[in-house]
């Protein structure tokens, strides 16, 4: 193996190991992300975005969660930085697909 191709190796292990990383701290799973998303989608087409979490926090109560519960911490920074700072830009990296 070539230094090279050694260096590729690494870096794709490094890259694999983070898209599980990410995979394993989302607390939803697929279908539930599916469904999220899905709702912020029509919310956003239907009224717009205001920059908030208010959508998404509304699927949350329809899905009998608690907002909280989706945080990685109990604050909302945190949970913005989790969920892309807001709704709009709340989608699906394909390189860090959920559970």
């Amino acid at each position: 193996m070539t230094e090279k191709e050694r260096r590729k190796d690494m870096r794709n292990a490094y890259r694999r190991a983070e898209r599980q990383r990410r995979i394993d701290l989302c607390p939803l799973t697929e279908a539930r992300l599916r469904s999220l998303v899905d709702h912020i989608d029509t919310k956003v087409l239907d009224v717009g975005c205001d920059q908030s979490t208010r959508h998404a926090v509304s699927w949350a109560e329809s899905e009998g969660l608690e907002w909280t519960d989706l945080a990685l911490v109990r604050n909302v920074q945190s949970q913005q930085a989790f969920l892309g700072v807001r709704e709009r830009q709340l989608v699906p990296d394909s390189d860090a697909g959920p559970r």
